[in-house]
């Protein structure tokens, strides 16, 4: 009597982890103010459809240029042949926009993390000489009036201090806001220094000289991880000509030997093109996942 419920309850469970939704950008902070959550990025309608029809019409000219040709009789172009180059480009421009997208999320989210730990790190300096001389609240109302001077009303720090030196004078704990922007931050150098403040915080340490050594022991960090960053550039460079290099050269096969490219529009030549893009795409996965790993020191 009861398996028909159960089952019901099992393919609701089953029907809920499908609809799995995207974490916000957007979330409210313990002083229910809206804060932006710097672990994902959603793109803007605008910014979404630019690079749709960027990755698009870029992904169907790559896509002509390795399928391009197809059902051509004595190098000549059949109505097959205009037929077969538009279904190629439209096929090839979706593709290249579902691939794209997530790619630049990505990279945007990562951009805006590195903003935002650039301008951590020069709060960090504010705070840990507002100390030497003032209360720990009036060292972060020091430092806010800072971080407006340095990078303007709306830099992300700024904001975060806004919200920190508000919820303070509404007798919330520096702490917990804290706690809350380090969650939020996605960077472990800001959730390092919350921990430690909010010990300190807690115990009743000395809350200046904790800053000050928290501040040069990630200043230290900071500058280590920068190194390598700078040094793994030139490798991130030479993956990115490594993923243009087969397009520039079958372009430059298909305009330099005509007799030679059309081997590409045979039955034959489509399918080993498949299989060396399908290769190269596996080739171009494993190296950024190398040069990523490098750069995080795995």
């Amino acid at each position: 009597m009861n398996k028909e419920p159960e089952d019901r309850k099992k393919k609701g469970k089953k029907k809920a982890k499908a609809k799995k939704q995207r974490e916000p950008q957007w979330v409210k902070n313990p002083a229910q103010e809206d804060v932006l959550n710097y672990r994902v990025y959603h793109m803007t309608p605008g910014e979404k459809l630019l690079y749709t029809l960027l990755s698009f019409i870029l992904g169907g000219a790559a896509g002509l240029v390795f399928y391009g040709g197809l059902f051509s009789q004595d190098g000549k172009p059949t109505s097959l042949t205009f037929i077969a180059n538009v279904v190629v480009f439209v096929l090839a421009g979706i593709v290249a926009s579902k691939v794209f997208l997530p790619i630049r999320e990505e990279q945007l989210k990562n951009h805006r993390q590195l903003v935002l730990r650039s301008q951590f790190r020069s709060l960090m300096e504010s705070l840990a000489t507002s100390m030497t001389v003032d209360t720990v609240e009036e060292s972060f109302r020091a430092s806010y009036r800072d971080m407006v001077i340095q990078y303007g009303d709306e830099a992300y720090i700024t904001k975060e201090m806004r919200e920190i030196v508000a919820a303070g004078n509404n007798e919330i704990g520096l702490e917990i806001m804290l706690e809350d922007f380090a969650k939020r931050s996605g960077c472990e150098d800001i959730q390092d220094f919350s921990n430690v403040f909010s010990a300190s915080r807690r115990r009743g340490g000395k809350i200046a000289q904790v800053v000050r050594q928290t501040h040069d022991i990630i200043g230290e960090k900071m500058e280590i991880e920068d190194e390598i960053t700078s040094k793994m550039s030139s490798n991130q460079v030479e993956l990115n000509v490594i993923t243009v290099a087969p397009l520039v050269i079958v372009l430059m096969l298909r305009v330099t030997n005509q007799t030679f490219s059309e081997n590409f529009g045979t039955p034959l030549g489509v399918l080993v093109m498949t299989i060396a893009l399908g290769l190269f795409y596996l080739a171009y996965r494993m190296g950024q996942k190398i040069v990523t790993s490098a750069k995080q020191g795995e």
